[in-house]
């Protein structure tokens, strides 16, 4: 039975969500077959269970022989028809406006024309008294002011129509959602160094510009700004402006989308950081410690180790060493149980370096272990770092750590431009290595190589060493 699409969606279900399923499936306006109850209660009994036993009473429909596989899975397919049902309804049963919605559609398909108005006014209603205003709530108001604009049509043609408000609602709502969807299109591109097709964008961009109302609509004025941030970077205004947005309104928007917005902030300021522009470094910082704290950034009770780890490296760039310790006692529970110690002693180890507690720096980091490639790749740096700045004694172990994370990075599949980071770190380091220190032309020649290179990860600890 696990592999049934069955076992598979019951098995995330809670023992609170299983019994209201049952009394969803004993329900006879929804069923009628009692071997469907059965199996939903065999399932309940023995959920823990390798093996999901069943009785082998022939005399009975309800019991399932072993041998009667065609029996079996047929009644497993009912109840897991069952059980999307379950799902859609419950999700519905949440959402009170969807539900008046759907009571007009019904209340007008009935004739009953007093029902069915009292039911959009009470949504509309019901639409405005929620603090969300995002692309949903332009869509919820389109689809209402389409119900009343058909309404009208079809009963009182002489009527005031709504026709306008239903093309402004829709307008809206497309232009947020474009405009949303374009920046994450933008942030991903860096990645993936993919395409994509987006012709009428730019249409979208200038009409808004020649309509500033428009931007005064905080679910399109944050996406639009947002995007300009992105592909007119060198124009600070539109990040600032975009920065603004996210602080006056961020109880506009949901918590799922709140997060995707503060991390298309993060990204931008990574990416700026990363391109040299180190007074970006303050205002991630920033944007990682309100985030977390106001947990917009915990998602379930859970921190991405990316998350937890890029929130350490603002800081710490900015010495912010105490800070850094209170946060990792604070935060390290919202990890995944097996990420806890070793992301805490990796995060440990870069602190001690910084603070040149190398011997406590070492120890930190041979507790680390991931299976997360990148993290992995930043700990074995860190580990070079650390074997560089200890001295001689500890060249041949720094060789082998760098020959070591050559042939990683060859075997491993490394996503954009992370590799390239890496081997032109490498490349780098290896140039400063074998470069005697007195030869101090060549050595500044170097150094001002690797502070005009665009694409360098630790490139402020590479000048460091060449001072």
């Amino acid at each position: 039975m696990k592999k049934t699409k069955l076992y598979q969606v019951l098995s995330n279900f809670s023992l609170w969500e299983l019994r209201h399923l049952l009394q969803f499936v004993e329900s006879p306006f929804f069923n009628r077959r009692s071997d469907v109850i059965l199996l939903l209660k065999q399932f309940i009994a023995h959920r823990k269970t390798p093996r999901l036993p069943f009785l082998k009473d022939k005399t009975h429909l309800q019991h399932f022989p072993t041998y009667d596989k065609e029996q079996f899975f047929m009644v497993c397919s009912r109840l897991f028809k069952l059980t999307e049902q379950f799902l859609a309804f419950r999700h519905l049963k949440e959402d009170p406006l969807q539900l008046k919605q759907n009571t007009s559609l019904a209340y007008r398909k009935l004739k009953l024309d007093s029902f069915f108005e009292k039911n959009i006014q009470d949504a509309a209603k019901l639409l405005e008294k929620q603090n969300l205003r995002d692309s949903n709530y332009f869509f919820k108001t389109f689809q209402l002011e389409y119900e009343r604009y058909d309404y009208i049509e079809s009963h009182n043609r002489t009527k005031t129509s709504n026709l306008q408000q239903t093309i402004d609602a829709f307008d809206q709502y497309y232009f947020s959602q474009k405009l949303r969807i374009a920046c994450y299109v933008e942030a991903r591109k860096s990645v993936y160094k993919k395409n994509f097709d987006q012709d009428f964008l730019s249409s979208v961009i200038n009409y808004i510009e020649a309509k500033p109302h428009l931007q005064e609509i905080p679910a399109i004025a944050i996406y639009y700004y947002c995007y300009l941030a992105m592909v007119r970077s060198e124009n600070e205004v539109y990040f600032q402006q975009f920065r603004e947005l996210i602080k006056t309104y961020k109880t506009y928007f949901d918590e799922r989308e709140s997060r995707d917005i503060l991390l298309l902030a993060i990204n931008y300021c990574i990416k700026q950081t990363n391109i040299g522009f180190s007074r970006y470094i303050e205002e991630l910082f920033e944007l990682y410690k309100n985030g977390i704290e106001e947990g917009v950034l915990i998602e379930n009770n859970h921190l991405s180790t990316y998350t937890f780890n890029n929130a350490i490296s603002a800081a710490l760039q900015l010495k912010k060493y105490d800070w850094t310790v209170q946060f990792i006692q604070a935060y390290k529970k919202y990890l995944s149980p097996s990420d806890q110690n070793p992301i805490s002693n990796y995060n440990l180890g870069r602190l001690y370096f910084l603070k040149k507690e190398y011997d406590k720096a070492l120890d930190a980091i041979y507790n680390f272990s991931t299976k997360d490639y990148l993290l992995n790749l930043r700990a074995r740096t860190l580990t070079i770092k650390i074997y560089y700045t200890l001295g001689e004694s500890y060249a041949d172990l720094m060789e082998s750590q760098i020959s070591s994370m050559k042939t990683y990075l060859h075997r491993k599949e490394i996503v954009g431009y992370h590799r390239e980071y890496i081997q032109q770190f490498l490349s780098f380091l290896q140039q400063i290595i074998n470069l005697p220190s007195f030869e101090k032309q060549k050595r500044a020649a170097l150094r001002e190589k690797i502070k005009n290179s665009k694409l360098l990860f630790e490139k402020e600890w590479l000048l460091s060493i060449l001072e």
